[in-house]
């Protein structure tokens, strides 16, 4: 029997990840949270933009650590492979 599999779309909700990095102290520049995270600059600014359509748990769960926040905190599922771009905050200019 062969199972069909629905498309999964995960985002990272650019918008809490500034929120959580300003609570914690974090400047608001890509240099500084990609710094307290121990992960490429050039990786942050890829994820922050969203140019980056596939990456690795670990600079995830490094961005979760320096925010000591959990993955769902700062990624969004969509089940069904639709993206709501409305949902998601730009980050501060």
């Amino acid at each position: 029997m062969k199972l069909k599999s629905n498309p999964l779309m995960a985002r990272l909700n650019v918008g809490q990840v500034w929120h959580l990095a300003d609570q914690r102290g974090i400047a608001l520049k890509r240099y500084a949270l990609a710094d307290a995270c121990g992960i490429s600059r050039n990786t942050m600014g890829k994820m922050l933009s969203r140019e980056i359509t596939h990456i690795s748990v670990g600079p995830l769960a490094a961005l979760c650590q320096a925010l000591n926040c959990l993955f769902d905190d700062i990624v969004v599922i969509h089940p069904n492979g639709d993206s709501h771009e409305s949902q998601l905050v730009a980050e501060p200019e």
